[in-house]
């Protein structure tokens, strides 16, 4: 009876984890710094509401948890978004800072919603608000580091 129990809790736990798709991410691929600073940093909003740190090195952090009625707006947010060029302006390029990539997932399909590369960006206008919760929830992940 208990190895039942235990079967059913680890299959309700592993289909609440697939359950939770990532709606958000924001990349940042460090190349010119100290090793211990190279690499991929991500963070993430989940559809569960978590925002989640993941290291260069690949630990992950929880860093928050948005409430439902958030959760509910994003998800609103991303159904409606219509998806677009990139633009931005063009100007001198600089060779050591930081890639930054965000994409949000709708339907199934992760579209790049913003971009900078050698210190220009191109982003989608219509997704701003988009991008400023990202950005937001980034700059939460400065509390685990």
């Amino acid at each position: 009876m208990k190895i039942t129990a235990i079967i059913t809790t680890l299959f309700l736990s592993v289909q609440v984890f697939a359950a939770s798709t990532t709606l958000i991410t924001r990349s940042m691929y460090v190349a010119f710094a100290p090793p211990e600073f190279r690499g991929e940093h991500k963070t993430e909003i989940k559809s569960d509401g978590a925002i989640r740190y993941i290291s260069n090195k690949g630990n992950v952090f929880a860093v928050a948890k948005l409430s439902t009625s958030a959760v509910k707006s994003l998800k609103q947010k991303i159904a409606a978004f219509e998806y677009g060029p990139l633009v931005g302006e063009d100007g001198p390029e600089c060779m050591d800072a930081p890639s930054i990539q965000i994409t949000l997932n709708k339907g199934g399909k992760d579209l790049v919603i913003s971009e900078t590369v050698n210190c220009k960006t191109k982003q989608m206008s219509e997704a701003y608000e988009l991008i400023e919760v990202i950005n937001s929830a980034h700059g939460l992940t400065q509390l685990v580091n």
